[in-house]
């Protein structure tokens, strides 16, 4: 790229190239590779330690997801973005200090904040600009093209972080993190979009009317059918990705013996598969029910091998991942409207959230007492429940219209 094509691109105030970018530089964090080495190495804990993480971490997107959102669509997308990553960057800090599980726990209620400031806001920021590029009727591809960069980042950590756990600390690995969270809350700081007139308010309206807006963003979630499909098909996701997000470590880790490499370039790996997925997304559009059923399949196979065999299907579950994902995401950005986006998308996950809790718990307590594999066994089973719930909902929205294809 030319000096001068740099210099456009650099000044563009609604590029999706800075969006993605931003996504890029949010997704290199070089301890996402060996977290579970960490807790286990220098915390001192297991799996069900995991799903404690795991409730905080939920209880956090729950309390404050939608006030988050509502947040960024009356204060300004591009500033609570900022304020994201600067509590990316604290909440660092706290994870790679931290000696004991409880102020371990404190760095997860931070990184939940993060969460709550951060993917809602970045997902209708990015609506946002694609709109105001007249591009929203691939959306689709955008939203992939997104997640795979996002995904690109992690990889790329991933596969250093068993290298520099090794050739360092395992401690390194965040404080490392905090070079690219910089970078990206610079490019942040430059994004200028015209801002819509319900935004332009002080910030002590945004406070006062935060009540309003969560019992609004309810009544509209619960009186439109279409939305609360979404919801379930949301809770398919979490249930589907949650699992391999926190737990496939321990996969790594109980047949590779705990190598810090090992688990590191298995992580890469998942990374690279999940990149794949969602360009194939980007190419392909299959509906939830094929999708659901591929990844019940895997999930149940890759239980009953338990050895290093079942890495196949194993591994196979990130690539099928991102097809769900994307189609379910991008058909919540479809379905509400600017000046809400962030509001409503919020709205749906602290829903689909609140389900998620016991479910990991369960899971949790079935990896520590019984085994890994075992949980993933149960999960296949939870996964096929929700999605038959998720296509009774559905039907007669196909017919209309209002819903994905099932």
């Amino acid at each position: 790229m030319s000096s001068q094509a740099l210099r456009r691109w650099a000044i563009r105030p609604n590029s999706l190239r800075r969006m993605y970018a931003i996504s890029f530089l949010v997704g290199v964090v070089f301890w996402y590779g060996i977290e579970k080495l960490f807790l286990q190495e220098v915390i001192g804990v297991g799996p069900a330690a995991v799903s404690v993480l795991v409730f905080v971490y939920t209880a956090i997107v729950l309390t404050l997801d939608l006030p988050a959102g509502i947040l960024a669509d009356r204060w300004g997308l591009e500033k609570t973005l900022a304020l994201a990553i600067a509590v990316f960057i604290v909440t660092d800090v706290v994870l790679g200090s931290a000696s004991s599980f409880l102020m371990y726990v404190l760095g997860i209620a931070g990184w939940g904040l993060f969460t709550v400031l951060y993917y809602g806001t970045y997902e209708a920021l990015l609506y946002e600009t694609a709109l105001s590029q007249g591009r929203t009727v691939r959306y689709e591809a955008i939203s992939a093209t997104h997640l795979a960069w996002f995904t690109l980042g992690l990889a790329i950590s991933a596969t250093s972080s068993g290298f520099i756990a090794d050739a360092l600390s395992l401690q390194a690995t965040y404080y490392l993190s905090l070079v690219p969270a910089c970078l990206a809350l610079g490019l942040i700081l430059t994004v200028r979009r015209q801002q819509p007139a319900v935004q332009e308010v002080s910030t002590e309206k945004v406070v006062t009317r935060q009540w309003s807006g969560l019992v609004e963003a309810f009544s509209k979630l619960f009186a439109q059918r279409r939305l609360v499909n979404l919801t379930l098909g949301m809770l398919l996701v979490l249930l589907t990705t949650t699992p391999m997000y926190q737990y496939a470590q321990f996969v790594y880790i109980e047949l590779f013996d705990g190598g810090r490499v090992e688990v590191g370039i298995m992580q890469a790996l998942a990374s690279l598969l999940l990149i794949v997925g969602f360009v194939w997304a980007i190419r392909t559009r299959i509906t939830p029910l094929w999708v659901g059923l591929v990844l019940i399949g895997l999930f149940g196979l890759s239980a009953l091998m338990q050895n290093m065999l079942a890495l196949v299907p194993f591994m196979a579950i990130f690539l099928v991942m991102p097809l769900l994902e994307n189609t379910i995401k991008a058909a919540v950005q479809h379905a509400v409207t600017s000046g809400s986006r962030a509001t409503m998308t919020s709205a749906i996950n602290v829903v689909a959230n609140l389900f998620v809790i016991p479910a990991i718990f369960v899971f949790g307590w079935i990896a520590e007492s019984i085994s890994i594999w075992s949980a993933y066994g149960v999960q296949a089973g939870v996964i096929g429940l929700v999605l038959m719930i998720y296509l009774w909902h559905g039907r007669g929205l196909r017919a209309r219209g209002a819903t994905i294809e099932s």
